[in-house]
């Protein structure tokens, strides 16, 4: 059945007039293709294909064979939203490669942790400026438990965001959400890999807030959406509405003042 599967995924493509890239399906267990199309009959489709392809090298019964084509076609939408259902779900251990921890240690010799997003594969990460507006020094831990020492970088006082630096080559970093859409799935993971689920409650131009009541340290870390990609830096939560409030990466452009301490 697996073989013959995959043969029909190809020969659909090859005919269709809408291209669809199925290489990142067929990288998925066999499993998950097998729940993903329980419900598609298979078995039609290959005869339909068949009998599509059997009509068009003959060049008998054009009406039968375009009648036949477009079922096969929608089958195979069906089979593509699934697949697609497949490749959005949310990868946890995505999420933590791009997640760090942020160590301060203040002028007073307090030290307190929070978290930070990994933006670009040069060490370039964005926390809340809150976590780190007294810092003496900043050491900074990956999901492999591996130290840098940090440099702050620029900041934005209006919106609680700042940049700070690790001196890496090459390390995962996360891709920015395009669009976001009021009642669409959300996960905020903090360093310490506490990881809630909930949906965007309210959708603004720049923040959206989460009903979900974030944990002490989450501050700085990244909202996910089901592909992986970064919806918004989590700053606080409101207690009395049980909500939690962040902001959205159209805010990064604003991260352009000099550092202070506050």
């Amino acid at each position: 059945m697996q073989k013959i599967l995959i043969i029909l995924l190809l020969t659909l493509n090859l005919y269709s007039d809408d291209k669809v890239d199925y290489n990142a399906t067929l990288h998925h267990s066999w499993e998950s293709l097998k729940n993903s199309v329980k419900n598609i009959d298979t078995d039609k489709i290959l005869k339909d294909s068949s009998d599509y392809i059997d009509s068009v090298n003959t060049q008998e019964n054009r009406d039968k064979a375009t009648a036949l084509y477009n079922s096969s076609k929608e089958e195979l939408s069906a089979l593509g939203s699934n697949m697609s259902c497949l490749i959005n779900k949310f990868n946890v251990k995505k999420a933590q490669k791009v997640t760090y921890e942020v160590r301060i240690t203040t002028n007073t010799g307090i030290t307190s942790s929070s978290t930070a997003i990994a933006l670009s594969s040069r060490g370039k990460l964005v926390t809340a400026y809150s976590n780190i507006d007294s810092y003496k020094s900043i050491v900074v831990i990956d999901s492999d438990a591996k130290e840098y020492n940090a440099t702050v970088g620029k900041m934005s006082l209006e919106d609680d965001l700042a940049y700070i630096y690790i001196d890496v080559k090459d390390i995962a970093f996360i891709t920015l959400a395009k669009n976001t859409e009021l009642g669409e799935n959300i996960h905020q993971l903090s360093y310490d890999n506490f990881l809630l689920k909930g949906i965007l409650s309210q959708d603004k131009p720049n923040s959206v807030m989460l009903n979900i009541e974030a944990t002490k340290g989450a501050s700085g870390g990244g909202v996910f959406n089901d592909k992986n990609e970064l919806v918004a830096i989590f700053l606080y939560k409101d207690f009395l509405d049980k909500t939690s409030y962040a902001i959205k990466p159209s805010k990064f452009s604003k991260i352009t003042q000099d550092f202070i301490y506050k």
